[in-house]
């Protein structure tokens, strides 16, 4: 058995919404749509992971839309749920890192932590990647025992991981 030794990044559900979605005329949603192909195309150097949470997203919506997201999901390696994952989750809500409404969030973050992640990426600034809760959330997992998991953005990790 050979290791894999590129970084392991969680493909939150939000980025592989971008990277289907429909053009849009928004300036900020064309950047991250481009971001989120530049990752996709870069994923030779990356070894992709879901959970069951993505899959459940993902799957939601319109069916041709859901089709096209789940075809993408098909190819990243996805991470079985465990009673850890649950447990992590209820302490990083417990604890205020997320609201009790974003459990689902809650969920990508405790898979992440629990199987290793070096990365999770996301475009949820609301819950994951704004930099108040990526302090938060990094503070708890902390606590918990866990190694460090960069919270971050397609742009932001293509600049860090791609251009060194």
């Amino acid at each position: 058995m050979t290791l894999n030794p590129n970084p392991r990044i969680y493909i939150e559900t939000s980025v592989i919404s971008y990277l289907t979605a429909r053009p849009n005329r928004d300036l900020i949603a064309q950047a991250r749509q481009q971001a989120s192909r530049e990752l996709w195309e870069a994923r030779e150097r990356f070894e992709f992971c879901i959970s069951p949470e993505v899959i459940r997203e993902i799957s939601a919506g319109d069916t041709l839309a859901a089709q096209e997201r789940l075809v993408y999901a098909s190819q990243m390696t996805l991470l079985t749920g465990s009673a850890p994952v649950n447990q992590i989750a209820d302490i990083l809500i417990s604890r205020h890192a997320l609201p009790s409404l974003a459990y689902p969030d809650a969920l990508h973050i405790a898979h992440a932590a629990l199987y290793g992640m070096n990365y999770i990426v996301s475009w949820n600034f609301r819950h994951i990647s704004g930099v108040q809760q990526r302090r938060h959330i990094e503070a708890v997992l902390r606590d918990l025992g866990y190694a460090e998991v960069a919270i971050t953005t397609p742009i932001d990790l293509l600049e860090g991981e791609i251009s060194c």
